[in-house]
């Protein structure tokens, strides 16, 4: 012990850790390394004798701390250190396995945290690999004929011009809208600014973006997130507007005014070929105006806008990364100078105000694809495919029920969801039209899919996840989309329903595509994820115990 003691003392980064210290700022700085904490005064004294008397050399003077500390009764704080770090050091290199020195060091250092073994062990398991790959769209692939003049000049906008309409972006929060953002001009950060959270709740979120924000010169506020639970209700494209929006309007810019069903379509069906073809650029099926001018709706109504698409993925080797929508906009406005910042400058590009609602502009859509074989990565990995696409719209273009929109009200940022209020009752001619098929309708207005041939109702957003034996309570108490005659489906209807929407190209909601169950009154049933993940068909009843997502459905008559 005392050999590999020596050994591990003279590496170069030992040496360079200690290098040209006095006694005392060596004993105190194996003491932080070791014990987390200053010497007391007797013991840097003791050691320091020790040292000086060459009784105890510096290649053995750490083991001789270990030593003692384990030795001593008293030092029970010191020894609980010990515990937690042998713990900690056991699980990381014999039983995971792992040699990443930066994963290492964040992982020992949660202990002077205050965090728990289990808490640190969970951070082991799920490490997370993101990659903000090169935007490799430049301004020069504009061609001038893709370049529309409009009469409509931002000047001619007014301040009488705006409506105080209840589903405006900006008034439902009581905000001051912005008439002119041509004063702003971006000040690209000096260097990248690292994601600097190590947990996922609302508030590591926030403490992420301010502490960017604070390095920022173009941004002087703080970014307000809404309550845990109100996020944790809301699905990634409401989330991911929320973000941009949020980081556009507190500079100052008009924020976006929504998410359109035609541009996430769009960025999903790319999403998807990106993630089919194991490969991660912007060019494998055409150019990104290319894919959106398919679109006829796109095509005849849009003003130029020189930025055509940001993509994003981050991969792990225990399960999918986690925050992927909101690592992906941090990546792209604080931590993008690989891609001389052009995912930054699509998120914070200024747009002709001339079309809808007065002091917001332009339509983005993300399409998002989670896969466990993506070819950017090794087996084994989880990864996450983000593709996030927009456009400006002209005044020509007509704005239907489905778009998305979100206040920046933190208190209430989904009671603006759509042109339509959230107690409306949907019919099947009402409902949009996004990922249709001849037997399924899907609502994203609210948030539900209707079985044109069983005449059912299925919940499709903001499942509860619950044992069986209360499923049956929480649909029976649902108030949901206008309806309170929720109820669970029988093992019979969740089989057909996962099945048929299988067989038809259709994904339930993205925010819940990850659930491997649904909870049933008789059992459970495999969705099409648990289908890919644990074999056998989408629809097929399997042996589950615990908790699952409960997907409420009503006879819609």
């Amino acid at each position: 012990i005392e050999q590999v003691a020596q050994s591990m003392f003279e590496q170069p980064e030992t040496q360079e850790l200690y290098q040209d210290s006095d006694i005392d700022t060596f004993i105190n700085s194996v003491y932080r390394h070791v014990l987390n904490r200053d010497a007391d005064s007797a013991g840097l004294e003791y050691w320091r004798n020790e040292i000086l008397s060459g009784f105890i050399p510096k290649q053995k003077f750490i083991i001789a701390i270990i030593n003692g500390a384990k030795a001593n009764s008293d030092a029970t704080g010191d020894q609980d250190i010990i515990s937690k770090k042998l713990e900690i050091g056991r699980y990381f290199a014999i039983d995971k396995n792992l040699d990443d020195p930066v994963l290492a060091k964040e992982s020992i250092s949660l202990i002077d945290e205050g965090k728990t073994l289990d808490d640190i062990k969970a951070f082991i398991d799920f490490p997370q690999q993101d990659q903000d790959k090169e935007n490799d769209i430049k301004e020069g692939d504009i061609k001038e004929g893709d370049i529309k003049e409009n009469d409509i000049k931002e000047g001619d906008i007014k301040q009488d011009d705006i409506e105080e309409d209840q589903n405006s972006t900006i008034t439902k929060c009581n905000l001051e809208p912005i008439l002119d953002d041509s004063k702003f001009t971006d000040t690209l950060p000096s260097m990248d600014i690292k994601w600097s959270s190590t947990w996922t709740s609302v508030q590591d979120i926030a403490n992420a973006f301010n502490k960017a924000r604070a390095n920022d010169i173009t941004i002087s506020k703080e970014l307000e997130m809404p309550s845990q639970e109100i996020w944790d209700s809301m699905n990634e494209q409401q989330k991911g507007l929320y973000l941009i929006n949020k980081e556009r309007y507190d500079r100052g810019l008009k924020p976006f005014a929504g998410v359109d069903m035609n541009v996430v379509n769009v960025a999903q069906k790319y999403a998807q070929l990106l993630y089919d073809q194991g490969v991660f650029t912007h060019t494998a099926d055409g150019t990104p105006w290319d894919r959106l001018d398919r679109v006829d709706k796109i095509r005849n109504n849009k003003d130029f806008f020189q930025y055509g698409e940001n993509l994003y993925t981050a991969g792990g080797t225990a399960q999918y990364p986690t925050l992927p929508i909101e690592k992906a906009i941090y990546n792209f406005l604080y931590d993008d100078s690989s891609s001389n910042w052009g995912h930054r400058n699509f998120l914070l590009a200024k747009l002709k105000d001339n079309s809808g609602e007065s002091g917001e502009e332009g339509l983005i859509g993300f399409g998002i694809v989670k896969g466990e074989h993506y070819g950017l990565y090794p087996d084994g990995w989880y990864s996450t495919v983000i593709v996030l696409d927009g456009f400006d719209p002209s005044p020509s273009w007509e704005y239907t029920d489905d778009m998305i929109k979100v206040s920046l009200c933190p208190e209430n940022p989904i009671g603006v969801n759509s042109n339509n209020s959230n107690n409306e009752q949907t019919s099947n001619e009402e409902a949009d039209t996004n990922q249709n098929s001849g037997r399924f309708t899907v609502d994203s207005v609210h948030g539900v899919v209707i079985d044109n041939t069983t005449n059912l109702m299925w919940q499709n957003v903001y499942l509860d996840h619950a044992e069986l034996e209360q499923a049956e309570d929480i649909c029976d108490d649902l108030d949901f989309a206008g309806y309170n005659d929720w109820r669970l489906p029988t093992m019979q209807e969740a089989q057909i329903f996962h099945y048929e929407m299988n067989q038809n190209g259709i994904t339930p909601n993205q925010a819940f595509a990850g659930c491997t169950a649904e909870i049933e009154i008789d059992g459970y049933v495999r969705t099409k994820k648990g289908a890919e993940t644990y074999g056998e068909n989408p629809g097929d009843p399997i042996n589950f115990s615990g908790g699952a997502n409960v997907r409420c459905v009503r006879d819609n008559i």
